[in-house]
Order: structure tokens, then C-alpha cells, then sequence
């Protein structure tokens, strides 16, 4: 009973020990806001403190039941340290706004309805089907999911690759690995899908109500976040920037998490920077005007400046802490995140030194030791590690983001004075490509930018640079991978857009006039982005068969967790059954996630010929390959007819012991599964 309920007690865990954490370091929040943070930073540490576990004992059962009991008995520590603070923050909890509520209760509505409908749908024959990006992205997550759970695979080799040390962010889907203990594999994989898609969104909101102060431009902002961006296929338009929810919130599961941390972090940069910096200048003004008038008030200005100082130190500490755990969760986010922070450090510092001289410059200074030093303790062991899979396709010289532009711009005269020419066309190019693909985001965000308090224009700036930056480095072999870097200043833009949209129908007096440019507005942002939805909906290609999940089932039960499967490799079968739901290492998975990932295209083509080679009838490479078991089923006749080569099925049945073999009847289609046992 208790090992079918241990995911309940491990989120349950979580969500205390985050809530513990704020309550210790005194961070003030509102309710639903403190809700929110509580469930995100405590599973951040949970799951880190399960993959340490897991890593150690090479066990998940272990790890799950020991990281639910360090997460319990750390929260009582932690009210044990701060009862009173406790006892504010839980009145403070059940104080939620009405308004609030309803908004964060449409958005669960949301990612329900988008999960359930879009992400592993099942039919009524036992077919699981996935809109289009999910379905070509979930096999590399749940090839993860498995060979934690069923592989033992600790510490993590990639399965898709002849299991050569993994550096991946993987900690999104370990927690899938948990949850797969006493979940089936379905409901492991949408539970924290919706969990930290609800908190993502909702920290966005309460990102832009702390630099907005408005709750309409707030819900804008989300509304916009979701429904922006353009379908997918209309490259030939140059158009690239895709609707967010497509491209990376359904699909890419490491975002979900990563992005949530970093808007909490964005909140706690911005309320330690800003906020509560203007509290202490004002404390220290009206420590020196009470300075005249009277000893007793000058003391109390003192005591809260110096209290506005300590709580800085706590938020920045946090903010560092969640950064330094970010690498192993979402490298992107941990990229923009950790730039982001060094903008404001040195930022902070010359105003210090402006404003204050060598006295306020130490006291920031001391301020951001709270800040980089867990950020560095935990930050670079991942980091180190990452770097050993970074290959020469990594951070380029990439200008115009993709293909297309960059060959343009490359293509103009860039010696001598002709280069002015050329940077001056490169900028006319780039502009004009953005405002097609921003359509009339081009325009809602510099109105939102000239509209925005002082302090938002400053902590929108380093958002701005990673725009600009990403626009001239490729970070990853496939350059269409930055979009992970301009959702983040996507993220902070439509804030702006949001604000702007306000802004502009409070100045305009009829009531007609407003509903009507509010509605084309609305319309022409959010237009593209709900034909994608209709999309989604519509076009779901299936992912798994129930033959599919049969043959995963024999291969859990029958082969050891660290066999080796001679199976599809290349360009075909990126949903093969064996890596992607029995959780076994196969010579080679799908080329475009490797290559992505950084891997050598020779070598993949070296091993791909060999796999072509051994179905051919070579069985003697099959020793020098560490070959276990060899699989012929649909997926491997798809790849034999692509790569124009017949099955040597006399071969195999000579040479290797036949262990399984079936006939499934899977859309009307008669469908063969053989798995020999190869040594």
C-alpha cells in the first residue's frame, strides 16, 4: 500500500520542504505566489536529493523512500527553526485572492485539456497518439524514464548510442523514473507535465504582476504566451518563431521545469534589486533626516534598513541556489538565467559605487557572496561535466539565426568599407525577419518597453542582449535550438505586450473605439497561435501500439537490464519499442537527436553501416559491437527498405537462438516480431 501511494508522499514532500525553505528564509509572499514557489523549490531539491540517492545506491526505490523522508524531517527542522514565521505564513496561505484563484483554476483547466488531449493520447484500440512534436520528441524521454526504472542505468549512459556517458538534463524525466514505480507510464509522464505547466504559467503571472502591478496585464501576458507564434512548416516564408506550447511546452519536458525555476528567479532579482534596494536608500534617507530630530526614530530607520539588507541576502541566496541546480534540469535556462544574474551583479555594483562610493560598493558586494556561492558550489561539477559533451558544433558564430539569413548576411562584402554596408543591410534583414515573425508583437512590445516604469526598462535590458546574442551565436549544432534562449525574452516581452495592451485602452475614451483595437489586436497576436492549437488537436500521429507494448513487456521480463539490442537505427525508428519503453541500450538510436546533442555524424554513419552489415548476414560483428540480442520487427524492415537492403533472416535463424516470436494484427496489417538471443 505505501509503495503504490510513495508518489503522493514524494510530491507531497516537496511541496512541504519548499514551503519550509520560504518559511526559513522569511521571504514574503502572497498566498497562491507562496503556493506556487513552495511546490517548484521543493521538488527542485526532492528530485536532486533522489538523483543523489539513486546515484549512490544505484536504486530508485531507495532513493524515492529516502529523499520522502530527508524532505520530511528537513521541514520539521526548518518550522522547528522559524515557528513564529511559520505561523504567520500559514495564516498568510489561506488569505487567496478570488480574482487570482479563478485565473490560476482556468489555466489548470488549460494544461489539462492540452495534456490529456494532445500529449499520449489513447484509443479505444490501445494506440497511443501524440500531436506532432510530442510524438517526435517523448521516445528520447521515455527511452530516459525507462532505463532508470527498469535499466538500472546509474550513472546515465545514452541508450540511443552505443551507451556512451549521458551529460543530458535529465532530472525532469528521473522524476518520471520515480513516479513509474507505482504509476503507469502514461500518468507518470502527464502528472508532472501539468504540475509544473500550471506552475510555469502561473509564475509568469506572478512575474509580471510584480513588474507590472496589474493583474489584467498579467493574465494578458499568459493568454499571449500561449496563443503567440506560428504553426509549424511555413519555413519556406522564412517564418521560424513557432507557437511557444508547440514547439517547447509540450514537448520539451526539461523546459517545464527550468523555465519555472528561472521565473521564480527573474521574481526574486527583480524584488531584491529593485524593490527592496529602494527600501533601503529610502531607509537611509530617513535614517539621516531622523538623525536631526531624534535618536530613538533613527535607531528604528536603522534596525529596518538593516533587517531590508538581510532579507536581500536571503532572496539572493535562494536565487543562487536555484541557479546552481538549474544545469542538470534545463541547460538553456541555467545559460540565460546565470547571464541575466551577472548583468544585474555588475549592474548593482556600479551603482553602488556611483551612488555611494566604497562604503555602498562592500555592502553589495557582501550582498552578492550570498549570490554566487552556491551558484558556483553547485553549478560547476554539472557544468564540467556538460563540457565533455560539448563538441565543435557548440557556440559558433551563427548571425541571422538560421540558415537562410546566416548564408545571406555571410553572402554580403565585409571587407573594408563595404562592411558599413553590409552591417547596415544585416540589420534592415534581421528586422525585417522579426517583425514577420513577431507579426504584431514587432509593435505591442517597444510600446510596452516606452510604457513600463523605469526600473522594468533596466530589468528587461539583459533579456534584450540574449535576443541580440542569440541572434549571432549558435549554442547548439541544430541553430534552431536557441528559440529555447528567446523563449526566456520572449517570456519577459510579452509582459511588455500585456502592459501595452492596457496602457493603450485606458488612453483611449470611447468605449467603442477600445473593445475594437483591443479585439483586431488580440486577434492578430493570437491568430496563428490558435490555428496551431486547432492543429494539435487534429494531427496526432500514432506512437506506440499495443504490439508495441507487448514486445517492451517480454524485453522487461526476460533480458538483463544492461542488454545491448541490435535494432533500427538512423533516420527511422525514433519510437522503436526496446529504448523507448523497456528501457534497453541499443547501437544506435535517431541521428538527428544525436547530432543535436553533439555527437560525431561519422562516427554514427561508421556504426550505422555496420547495423546494415549485421542484418545483411555479418554476425561476427556482432561480438566486436557487444550484441546481446538482435530484434527484426516492422521498424527494422523500415529501415532495411530506406536504406535499400534485405533482412538475412536464413542468417539469423542459423546462427542465433530464436527467444521470441509473434504475429500482431496492428491496423488491419499483419506485423512479425523475432528477437534472437545473440551469444
Amino acid at each position: 500500500m505505501l509503495e503504490s501511494l510513495s508518489w503522493l508522499f514524494f510530491l507531497a514532500s516537496s511541496f512541504l520542504l519548499g514551503f519550509a525553505v520560504l518559511s526559513v528564509l522569511s521571504i514574503r509572499l502572497a498566498a497562491e505566489e507562496r503556493a506556487v514557489f513552495s511546490f517548484v523549490v521543493g521538488s527542485t531539491f526532492s528530485v536532486w536529493l533522489a538523483y543523489i540517492l539513486a546515484l549512490l545506491r544505484k536504486s530508485l526505490s531507495d532513493a524515492i523512500f529516502g529523499s520522502t523522508a530527508l524532505c520530511f524531517l528537513l521541514s520539521l527542522a526548518f518550522f522547528y527553526i522559524r515557528r513564529k514565521q511559520g505561523k504567520f505564513v500559514l495564516k498568510e496561505l489561506a488569505m487567496l485572492d478570488k480574482k487570482t484563484s479563478i485565473f490560476l483554476a482556468s489555466v489548470l483547466i488549460y494544461v489539462l485539456v492540452m495534456n490529456l488531449c494532445c500529449v499520449l493520447r489513447p484509443d479505444s484500440e490501445g494506440n497511443l497518439h501524440a500531436m506532432v512534436s510530442v510524438w517526435g520528441d517523448y521516445p528520447f524521454h521515455t527511452s530516459i524514464i525507462t532505463s532508470f526504472t527498469y535499466g538500472n542505468n546509474f550513472p546515465p549512459v545514452y541508450l540511443q548510442f552505443l551507451g556512451k556517458p549521458m551529460h543530458y538534463p535529465v532530472l525532469m524525466d528521473f522524476l518520471s523514473a520515480l513516479l513509474l514505480l507505482s504509476l503507469d507510464i502514461r500518468t507518470a509522464i502527464l502528472l508532472p507535465n501539468v504540475l509544473f505547466q500550471f506552475c510555469l504559467f502561473a509564475s509568469l503571472f506572478f512575474l509580471s504582476l510584480r513588474l507590472t502591478g496589474n493583474r489584467i496585464a498579467s493574465a494578458l501576458s499568459c493568454f499571449l504566451f500561449m496563443f503567440s507564434g506560428y504553426p509549424p512548416g511555413l519555413d519556406a516564408f522564412n517564418i521560424h518563431f513557432l507557437n511557444p506550447i508547440y514547439a517547447v511546452i509540450l514537448p520539451q519536458r526539461t523546459a517545464i521545469l527550468g523555465m519555472s525555476i528561472s521565473f521564480i528567479v527573474y521574481s526574486l532579482l527583480f524584488h531584491a534589486f529593485f524593490e527592496q534596494s529602494e527600501q533601503v536608500e529610502g531607509g537611509k534617507r530617513g535614517s539621516e533626516r531622523a538623525g536631526k530630530r531624534g535618536s530613538e526614530r533613527r535607531e528604528g530607520l536603522e534596525w529596518q534598513n538593516q533587517c531590508s539588507v538581510c532579507a536581500v541576502r536571503k532572496e539572493l541566496f535562494l536565487a543562487g541556489t536555484l541557479i546552481g541546480l538549474l544545469p542538470y534540469i534545463h541547460a538553456h535556462s541555467f545559460i540565460v538565467t546565470t547571464f541575466v544574474l551577472l548583468f544585474f551583479a555588475v549592474f548593482a555594483s556600479l551603482n553602488a559605487l556611483r551612488k555611494g562610493g566604497s562604503a555602498e560598493f562592500a555592502r553589495v558586494f557582501h550582498a552578492l557572496i550570498f549570490l554566487f556561492s552556491p551558484l558556483f558550489l553547485f553549478a560547476l561539477p554539472q557544468v564540467l561535466a556538460i563540457r565533455t559533451q560539448v563538441s565543435e558544433n557548440f557556440f559558433m558564430f551563427y548571425p541571422g539565426w538560421t540558415d537562410k539569413n546566416r548564408d545571406i548576411i555571410l553572402g554580403f562584402n565585409w571587407s573594408g568599407a563595404s562592411a558599413i554596408i553590409s552591417f547596415i543591410l544585416s540589420l534592415f534583414l534581421m528586422l525585417k525577419f522579426w517583425i514577420l515573425n513577431l507579426n504584431v508583437f514587432s509593435f505591442l512590445i517597444p510600446l510596452g518597453f516606452y510604457a513600463v516604469k523605469r526600473a522594468v526598462k533596466i530589468f528587461y535590458m539583459p533579456f534584450l542582449l540574449v535576443f541580440v546574442v542569440a541572434n549571432i551565436v549558435k549554442f547548439q549544432p541544430w541553430y534552431w535550438d536557441n528559440y529555447k534562449l528567446f523563449l526566456h525574452w520572449f517570456s519577459l516581452s510579452v509582459v511588455l505586450a500585456g502592459f501595452a495592451l492596457l496602457w493603450m485602452c485606458e488612453r483611449l475614451k470611447k468605449r467603442a473605439l477600445r473593445v475594437s483595437v483591443l479585439s483586431a489586436l488580440l486577434i492578430s497576436a493570437t491568430f496563428f497561435g490558435a490555428v496551431t492549437h486547432a492543429a494539435m488537436f487534429y494531427k496526432q500521429p500514432t506512437l506506440w501500439t499495443p504490439a508495441d507494448f507487448e514486445v517492451a513487456a517480454w524485453v522487461r521480463e526476460n533480458t538483463h537490464p544492461e542488454s545491448v539490442f541490435l535494432t533500427a537505427g538512423g533516420q527511422v525508428a525514433h519510437n522503436h519499442p526496446v529504448p523507448a519503453l523497456a528501457g534497453r541500450r541499443i547501437l544506435l538510436g535517431y541521428e538527428g537527436w544525436l547530432w543535436s546533442h553533439g555527437f560525431n555524424w561519422s562516427e554514427m554513419q561508421e556504426v550505422k553501416r555496420a547495423e546494415i552489415k549485421m542484418f545483411s548476414g555479418e554476425l561476427s560483428l556482432l561480438s566486436k559491437y557487444g550484441v546481446d540480442y538482435v530484434c527484426v520487427g516492422p521498424y527494422e524492415e523500415d529501415f532495411a527498405r530506406v536504406n535499400k537492403f534485405k533482412i538475412n533472416i536464413s542468417a539469423l535463424n542459423n546462427a542465433l537462438d530464436l527467444k521470441y516470436e509473434r504475429v500482431f494484427h496492428v491496423n488491419g496489417k499483419k506485423v512479425r516480431w523475432r528477437i534472437y538471443k545473440a551469444a
